[in-house]
């Protein structure tokens, strides 16, 4: 009988056993339904890291809702740079300013703001050569292309031939600076399943080194399938993909480790494959969940947080190390009992007793344990250096670039963030709500577009009609 506060390991692995064929049916079917629907999991997904119920986030709310963009949707900067001896306040130039950035309009829903709109000089170079506007494109699902990539297109036609249009703005400067060309969430992955398999060639030297991946891919697709449904009753942030699909991979392949080792250790020592099965179950398997649990109540805290997107995080950290020991200490005895014995050939190495160099090295940090310390504390120390030098946040317009990660030099970011004289307001102004003063049971508050013609250290107030 079991005690009471004690994990039911024996009876678990009796049923699971008994009903192998259907155990794994059942996390096959929710790994194939957990790839499936990858797509429209990572696209519900959502980049925002607002604070609701902050005038900031209301703020945004109320302009997206009116205007159907900018909000949290960051914009567009475009700079236009006129041809030699041509300034702002030459005849006829203001007229076309206003002309070509109103090109950038390229539908309905986009909003423009610029030296014409407003009259402040903030969106023009010190020389007058060169003029800036701020577009702001209509909110776009995560996965979707930048709605203002036919912006510059827009702009040239809608300008004389000799002048130069630039586009640069968050999401430019993020892609120019290699974030387009950086590895994927399927890539990273990728990575690591090639290094992982190396260790447990090694380990294993037989066919069992794939059975810990294997493990690993239905944990992490049956995860993702659970991050879907949980998109449909709260905002997901889009971090918890790479959560799941990383520490995933090495929280599963861990605990399949640990079962599989013991397995082959009673194997070893003359137990049938069953009987192996439950003994490294009620050893091994015990600890996997007492594992996965303290992993899960760790990440857990995360859900109290008043924060969605890391509240989301939480849910992510919860759901993997779960699905993790769920796969641990089911599908894997399962299927040690079917093909077990058949995974582990052709056995390169035969170990019966622990491995020499690992042991002469036990040895010698036991012994030298003062040096050991100290050494190992000298490495976290270098380790922890780079951290110093770390500038978390999004890219900066206004920040010096980095000579390890520079913007291409062709990219159209670059000539509008390196030419000067543009003054540092616009990149720090904020956009203003402004609502009514309205008695209490009047018509809701509405907004509109900014009417002053030149805003203090904004770049738009909204204000009720």
């Amino acid at each position: 009988m079991q005690k009471v506060g004690k994990i039911p390991m024996h009876s678990i692995t009796r049923f699971v056993l008994a009903h192998r064929g259907l155990v794994v049916l059942a996390w096959l079917a929710a790994a194939v339904a957990g790839a499936v629907t990858a797509g429209t999991t990572t696209s519900r997904l959502t980049a925002s890291v607002s604070l609701p119920g902050q005038p900031g986030d209301q703020a945004a709310n109320a302009i997206a809702a009116t205007y159907g963009n900018g909000g949290a949707q960051v914009p567009a900067v475009v700079v236009i740079t006129l041809p030699a001896g041509t300034t702002v306040t030459s005849p006829g130039v203001t007229d076309q300013l206003r002309a070509a950035f109103e090109g950038a309009r390229v539908s309905p829903q986009f909003r423009v703001v610029d030296y014409a709109t407003t009259g402040d000089p903030a969106f023009l170079t010190t020389d007058r050569h060169s003029a800036l506007a701020l577009v702001f494109a209509p909110p776009t699902g995560l996965t979707a292309a930048d709605p203002a990539a036919r912006v510059p297109a827009a702009v040239q036609a809608a300008a004389p031939p000799a002048w130069q249009v630039r586009v640069t703005g968050l999401t430019q400067l993020a892609a120019a600076g290699g974030g387009g060309n950086g590895s994927s969430l399927l890539i990273e992955t990728l990575l690591g399943v090639v290094g992982a398999l190396v260790v447990l060639v090694y380990v294993f030297a037989s066919f069992l080194a794939v059975l810990p991946l294997i493990m690993a891919g239905v944990s992490i697709l049956t995860t993702l399938l659970l991050v879907l449904g949980l998109t449909a009753v709260t905002d997901v942030s889009v971090i918890v993909q790479f959560l799941v699909a990383l520490i995933g991979l090495g929280v599963a392949i861990d605990y399949s480790l640990l079962v599989v080792t013991r397995w082959r250790e009673e194997r070893a020592h003359g137990q049938d494959n069953r009987a192996a099965v439950q003994a490294a179950m009620l050893t091994a398997g015990r600890s996997v969940v007492f594992s996965g649990l303290t992993v899960a109540i760790g990440l857990l805290a995360l859900v109290v947080l008043p924060v969605p997107f890391l509240r989301s995080v939480g849910y992510g950290g919860v759901l993997i190390p779960v699905v993790s020991v769920g796969v641990a200490t089911t599908l894997l005895p399962a299927v040690l009992a079917t093909v077990g014995p058949r995974l582990d050939h052709p056995r390169l190495r035969h170990e019966s007793a622990a491995s020499r160099p690992w042991a002469a090295w036990a040895r010698l940090v036991i012994r030298r344990r003062w040096i050991f310390v100290i050494i190992g504390a000298v490495l976290l120390s270098a380790l922890m250096i780079p951290a110093f030098s770390l500038h978390p946040g999004e890219p900066q317009s206004a920040a010096p670039l980095s000579p390890a990660r520079p913007l291409k030099p062709c990219t159209p970011s670059r000539p509008a963030v390196s030419r000067a004289g543009f003054s540092a307001r616009w990149r720090s102004s904020p956009v203003v709500v402004i609502p009514p003063r309205s008695p209490p049971g009047c018509a809701p508050w509405t907004v509109s577009p900014p009417r002053s013609p030149r805003p203090a250290r904004t770049t738009g107030a909204v204000t009720p009609p």
